[in-house]
């Protein structure tokens, strides 16, 4: 695969509301979602969810990994087309797919619905103590091929995530909250990975490193 970080290819990050929207502009959504619902979240996801992590308040965060898999055609977007360039750098099959889901299912035929994939590749974050409760999509940690995600609490409160691509020759990042961690106000965490700053690893030739911010519009 090679290049940059992934994420840096893709368009802002999009939010699910309280009422249940992805956020997402009616492009960005398939025609049978044409409300944005969530059809993903808490219901069958069609890439495997990968080892994950437990959150200081008692929530799951796992990954959505090879979803790239179950999308085909990519070689029907035109070239200079950026959502092919953005496919193609997680590596969606030119023509049929390794699941060969498209033969069933439009949303996964790229030359029917194009911005489906974008749907997939994010920290999901579940909560295994209200069955009730529905899993959200925390796209502020990034889309990539997660694996991982080991949450500490820093010294200021503040929540770091970190999180790995797992792919051959990619990134190591970290997820640092907004807000902070409150100990004695579960429902008060709940939301504290929707919002913060994504960095990822660089790590030098004489075995240093460092994180870079990496903020929509800006480069490093």
């Amino acid at each position: 695969m090679g290049g940059g970080p992934r994420l840096a290819l893709q368009p802002p990050p999009h939010r699910h509301h309280a009422d249940g929207t992805d956020g997402t502009s009616g492009r960005d959504r398939p025609p049978q979602d044409v409300a944005g619902r969530h059809r993903d979240a808490g219901q069958r996801h069609p890439q495997q969810l990968r080892a994950g992590g437990v959150t200081p308040w008692g929530t799951v965060v796992t990954g959505e990994e090879n979803f790239q898999q179950y999308f085909a055609n990519l070689g029907q977007l035109a070239e200079d087309d950026p959502v092919r360039a953005a496919h193609d750098r997680f590596g969606v099959e030119e023509g049929s797919s390794e699941r060969r889901w498209e033969e069933f299912y439009d949303r996964f035929d790229l030359a029917k619905e194009p911005n489906e994939p974008f749907r997939f590749g994010w920290g999901v974050e579940f909560d295994l103590y209200d069955p009730k409760s529905t899993p959200k999509k925390r796209t502020s940690m990034g889309r990539n091929k997660h694996e991982g995600h080991t949450s500490f609490v820093a010294p200021g409160g503040q929540v770091a995530v970190y999180t790995g691509d797992d792919e051959r020759f990619e990134y190591a990042y970290k997820f640092v909250s907004a807000g902070s961690y409150d100990p004695d106000d579960r429902a008060a965490n709940m939301d504290l990975l929707d919002e913060g700053t994504l960095y990822v690893a660089r790590f030098n030739d004489d075995g240093t490193g460092e994180w870079l911010p990496l903020v929509f519009g800006e480069v490093n």
